[in-house]
């Protein structure tokens, strides 16, 4: 066993007992969590962030203040770093109702913060009986925008828009579905719309700025989610299943701009379907990220044969095959209860995947890292999970803290804060996992840890306290491959609580929960 006298070369300042209630990763900030009250109820189905820090929050909401009476309407809100309404946003109320669209109910929007700190909000309205797809755009400030012209788009029959996401040369995408009979006979296909800069209709999009999409399968095509790649292509996640929602399988595929399936995804098809996985059925999206090198990250859930739905998290490789080297064949299933469902997902500045949803019938957020195992410094066992109803959305502010919205009791807007794991640069976004053991823990004056490396060659401990802060690094050069076991001298240098420690050697990461007494 190699013994390290001195551990400590990096120490931050002393920040006190440690309370892992409220300091850990995953740990609610209570000094935020913003609800609606009295005033207006709603379900917030979309979050963002603009500038560094305020949280910009989507809504269908209700409110009997409101001059046009009752029924939904789309609301934007702003909120100051302290979880409250920014008195600066939409000429002092914090929020924001677009009086368009007249008396119909709006429902579902979500949002996006444009380079220029405009915001856009998309969404589905009823109008004339039937459901059509509406996008508003407003000023920094919550004021109008005289340069957006906000035109409903009547795809075909009802529509049911779900996501949306601003394209690099400024243009927007709008995905969701649409009915292919009316009254309803669960026949659905999935439908984009496609708008300039100004809002009106792209027609390099197709010819009309609309695209419909439906493939060999059953009967229900669903488009949940989109995001935008620096090429200008397009990915959609959704989910087909039958008529009567018996029988799922997951969605993704990929358009070139103009609206074409892009034959290099899954090729020649551009599209894939995942109906299942050894142990798993029934999979379906319902929110997607991009990583920096065009890896397809997937979020929803999967029937665990036998038991309950589980959250589930896919990465495939930027031309659709599965990436074999996350989870398990590129699928990893997780629980942090039981009847999980992931309905938001970002990737953060620490390169892990926060996952927001819901997990026994309550809200749910989970920290997954890039093999598909959740992080065990996050929360309870990479889980956090508290009495309401569910998390829809979900990002980060440049502090890398987890910005969540949702609804409360089903009726209440509910924007949580977590705080999170420091941003990290030095990780390569791809290492291998391998497993800790330290001894004795909770920790006096010295802790052994034990692993196994594949390699020789250098190892580096990072000790970083419940704040998220890193309070210790120390590099060993002279290790050997294989098994290993390591002393770790702390002495008085650290105060009590609790911390999270990682080993990396090459491209192998453990992580462990360690208690200092």
């Amino acid at each position: 066993m190699k013994r390290i006298k001195s551990i400590v070369v990096f120490l931050m300042a002393f920040w006190g007992a440690a309370n892992i209630g409220h300091t850990q990763p995953g740990a609610v900030d209570w000094i935020y969590d913003f609800y609606s009250g009295a005033g207006f109820s709603g379900l917030a189905n979309g979050i963002a962030v603009q500038g560094t820090e305020n949280a910009i929050f989507s809504s269908s909401t209700q409110s009997s203040t409101w001059p046009w009476g009752p029924g939904f309407r789309m609301t934007m809100g702003k909120l100051t770093t302290y979880g409250n309404l920014d008195p600066g946003f939409a000429g002092g109320s914090g929020y924001m109702v677009p009086p368009l669209w007249g008396p119909n109910n709006v429902y579902e929007p979500v949002v996006a913060v444009q380079p220029d700190q405009k915001i856009v909000c998309g969404a589905w309205a009823v109008l004339g009986g039937l459901g059509d797809f509406v996008m508003v755009r407003i000023a920094p400030d919550g004021g109008p925008d005289p340069g957006w012209i906000p035109i409903p788009v009547d795809v075909q029959l009802y529509d049911v828009a779900e996501g949306l996401a601003v394209l690099p040369d400024g243009t927007i995408i709008q995905v969701g579905f649409s009915y292919t009979q009316w009254p309803w006979t669960g026949l659905t296909l999935i439908s984009a719309v496609k708008r300039l800069k100004d809002g009106q209709l792209d027609l390099s999009f197709n010819g009309t700025g609309i695209m419909k999409y439906t493939f060999p399968g059953h009967s229900r095509w669903i488009g949940n989610a989109v995001v935008a790649q620096p090429d200008g292509k397009m990915v959609i996640a959704g989910y087909n299943s039958d008529s009567t929602d018996t029988y799922f399988s997951m969605l993704v595929m990929r358009i070139l701009p103009n609206g074409e399936l892009d034959p290099t995804f899954n090729p020649p098809l551009g599209y894939k379907l995942i109906p299942s996985f050894p142990g798993y059925n029934n999979l379906a999206a319902y929110a997607m990220a991009l990583e920096k090198d065009g890896r397809i990250v997937l979020a929803g859930q999967a029937n665990k044969i036998g038991f309950d739905n589980e959250g589930v998290v896919v990465r495939l490789m930027p031309d659709g095959s599965n990436d074999p080297t996350f989870g398990t064949g590129g699928i990893a299933p997780f629980t942090c209860g039981s009847k999980e469902t992931v309905k938001g997902l970002v990737i953060d500045k620490a390169g892990h995947y926060i996952l927001a949803g819901r997990s026994s019938d309550d809200w749910m957020v989970a920290c997954m890292d890039k093999s598909g195992v959740l992080v065990p410094g996050f929360g309870t066992g990479g889980c956090v999970s508290m009495v309401g109803n569910q998390l829809h959305a979900v990002t980060v502010d440049s502090l890398n803290r987890i910005l969540a919205s949702g609804d409360e009791s089903s009726t209440e807007i509910k924007v949580v804060r977590l705080k999170n794991f420091p941003p990290v640069n030095t990780y390569s976004p791809y290492l291998t996992t391998i497993p800790l053991r330290l001894y004795p823990n909770p920790v006096d004056e010295s802790v052994t840890v034990e692993y196994t490396a594949a390699l020789a060659g250098k190892a580096i401990f990072r000790l970083v306290d419940a704040m998220g802060r890193q309070v210790l690094e120390y590099t060993d050069s002279d290790q050997i491959a294989g098994p290993r076991q390591t002393e770790l001298l702390l002495g008085k240098y650290l105060p009590p609580g609790v911390y999270g420690l990682t080993v990396q050697t090459g491209q192998e990461i453990g992580f462990a929960r360690l208690v200092k007494m």
